[in-house]
């Protein structure tokens, strides 16, 4: 069966992403023969419908044998989470690492939908660690194909909140500026990039970007430009807070983090390792925290 469809035109100014990812999904189907039937979705945006991210998908009758499906979001966030749902409910799959086509598409689903969706918490998302190759079915993190499918896989499964806990060892601390040095070549440049390239997707997505890390971190390269520099096991070395430099260091941490990548949260994350300066175990890198 070929499906055509039309979509209403009263929300997609404002959400013109969800219209996107509909046509390009339905685009991929299989036509089995040459009977046309239309399938008519009818946005609508409506506040009051509950939390940020709630949706609503209702069939409607039609003496035409079309399909009618009106879908009412809270928001953008809710919009796109029921494209989601009604691509699902016809049949795709969606997985960390890739997209499933069904060969049999359930047309026949879309008129009797009667769903109500309403998230229990405000934030769902993910927590990971990029400098590692352990993200499920990946090989290699600074791949940015490979987070572009992970980033959307995150709406798909209606989260919107990605943390990624990140090290000095990475490329996103400011030492070279910093220090006004650099004892050592990095291939840090591209990942920066890429950096910025997912958290621009993930904002389209409506995924929030929380950037977890030390403030006080430096690699064992800049270790001896600071006094009482500790090591912690993930290779990572840590700057003594109690030191006029290692606040100042600290703060141009944070302060580069903010206006280079705009994350939308923050989190400070404390360590315990035996500072040479103080003589004893301590939380060098402050209390945790995390804020907008």
């Amino acid at each position: 069966m070929k499906l055509l469809f039309a979509i209403s035109a009263d929300t997609m100014n404002h959400h013109l992403l969800a219209e996107q990812e509909l046509r390009r999904y339905l685009n991929m189907l299989a036509v089995e023969d040459d009977r046309q039937r239309v399938l008519h979705i009818h946005f609508n945006m409506d506040a009051t419908l509950g939390k940020s991210g709630s949706f609503s998908i209702r069939s409607l009758l039609s003496d035409s044998g079309d399909i009618n499906v009106a879908i009412t979001g809270q928001d953008e966030n809710g919009l796109l989470y029921a494209i989601y749902e009604l691509l699902e409910q016809i049949g795709f799959g969606f997985y960390p690492d890739r997209d499933t086509v069904p060969v049999s598409p359930d047309f026949g689903v879309l008129e009797q939908l009667d769903i109500k969706s309403e998230p229990a918490i405000p934030l769902r998302g993910m927590f990971v660690i990029p400098w590692f190759d352990d993200l499920p079915c990946y090989a290699n993190y600074w791949n940015y194909d490979r987070w572009e499918i992970f980033i959307d896989w995150i709406a798909k499964q209606k989260m919107n909140l990605l943390r990624l806990h990140i090290f000095p060892s990475m490329g996103f601390y400011p030492m070279e500026k910093y220090l006004h040095t650099r004892p050592g070549e990095n291939n840090t440049g591209q990942k920066r990039i890429i950096m910025e390239k997912m958290i621009a997707r993930a904002h389209e997505r409506g995924i929030a970007i929380a950037l977890s890390f030390y403030p006080n971190a430096v690699t064992r390269e800049f270790s001896g430009f600071f006094p009482g520099t500790a090591y912690n096991a993930w290779y990572t070395y840590f700057v003594c807070l109690d030191t006029e430099l290692g606040r100042d260091y600290s703060f141009a941490t944070v302060k580069e983090m903010i206006e280079v990548y705009h994350p939308d949260y923050i989190e400070l994350v404390t360590t315990e390792v035996h500072c040479p300066l103080c003589g004893q175990e301590k939380f060098i890198s402050g209390q945790l925290q995390l804020f907008r």
